[in-house]
């Protein structure tokens, strides 16, 4: 901080005896807000910047040696600050794509393990309907097969009382069979033996009337229709 002050004095003082020091200065830029001064003293040159108006004003002031040294830490530092920004922006974005990445490879692996999920229910809702599907085949090949041994029993079951009634029907044919030839039998043997008593009559009635004949003939009658049969008969 700079403060001006001025001073009217009756005589100028006696500077014989004091200390002085050339000094060149030049205004490398001025306005209403501050200036820009150059000054040399003797070997060492100052850049002086005042900034403000009036009695007081801000001042910085430095050798130009220094002041580079000022600019060049400067530089460095902001060259470090924006090296340092430049790391944490380029780390904060390795953070962000890595946070990203791990986030993408979360889902993935969530949507993969969602997905082998889904395919596992599917392939056990699959396995369970061909279970289901062999059991009711199975099922339906247990009740065919039992229908089928039903129709087997009761085919043999209609085979054998087809079987006995035809031995049945066959025992009745042949008991009737033998009923009726033993009953022509009987009736030949009846017509026989009927054939034989009416021979055995008209063989009596034949002798008997041959005998009698023969007795009219000696006697000299005629001969009658029954001697003549009975003649034949002989």
């Amino acid at each position: 901080m700079e403060v001006e002050r001025k001073f009217l004095v009756p005589d100028p003082p006696d500077l014989a005896g004091a200390e002085a020091e050339e000094i060149e200065q030049g205004y490398l830029a001025t306005g209403a807000d501050g200036e820009v001064r150059l000054r040399r003293k003797g070997d060492a040159r100052l850049l002086t910047a005042k900034l403000g108006a009036g009695l007081s004003r801000q001042e910085e002031e430095a050798q130009i040696g220094q002041r580079l040294e000022i600019e060049k830490l400067k530089a460095t530092s902001d060259a470090d600050t924006a090296r340092a920004r430049e790391q944490s922006t380029v780390a904060s974005e390795a953070a962000r794509i890595e946070r990203e990445q791990a986030t993408r490879i979360a889902e993935i692996q969530k949507a993969r393990e969602l997905r082998r999920l889904e395919i596992e229910a599917q392939l056990s809702s699959e396995v369970r309907k061909i279970d289901s599907s062999i059991a009711m085949a199975a099922k339906h090949a247990e009740e065919a097969r039992a229908q089928a041994q039903a129709e087997l029993a009761r085919t043999e079951i209609v085979l054998a009382q087809e079987q006995l009634q035809t031995e049945r029907e066959r025992a009745v044919a042949d008991r009737s069979r033998e009923i009726a030839l033993k009953r022509e039998q009987e009736r030949g043997e009846v017509e026989a033996s009927k054939a034989q008593s009416e021979s055995e009559v008209l063989l009596m009635s034949a002798k008997a009337e041959a005998s009698a004949t023969t007795t009219r003939a000696c006697s000299g009658g005629p001969v009658s229709w029954a001697s003549q049969t009975a003649a034949r008969v002989r």
